[in-house]
């Protein structure tokens, strides 16, 4: 199999040593017969909560919050889900940022 490349949903501010994603669960139909993902279906349907499993970082230094807390954002999805959105929302809300 490929790599699956899954963005990370959390953000290293909560400091529990654990890392979140999110993942949309693949099924459908294709001619009456269920089909089904790979690796979505594993890591929802047979990986046990909180198990441990292997992966690596690919850094984007370009996908990013600004620098200043205060700085307004807008949020459009580069084709990432809503993984990293999620994380960068955790992000300003425990670090008090009054950005909106």
């Amino acid at each position: 199999l490929h790599a699956r490349y899954y963005s990370i949903a959390t953000t290293m501010a909560e400091e529990t040593g654990m890392v979140g994603i999110a993942v949309a669960v693949l099924r459908y139909k294709l001619r009456g017969q269920e089909r089904k993902g790979v690796a979505s279906t594993f890591l929802a349907d047979r990986l046990p909560m909180h198990h441990e499993v292997g992966l690596f970082i690919s850094r984007n230094d370009e996908f990013r919050l600004p620098l200043s807390p205060d700085t307004t954002v807008i949020m459009i999805g580069p084709g990432t889900g809503v993984a990293p959105f999620r994380a960068f929302l955790l992000e300003r809300k425990l670090s008090g940022s009054k950005g909106r």
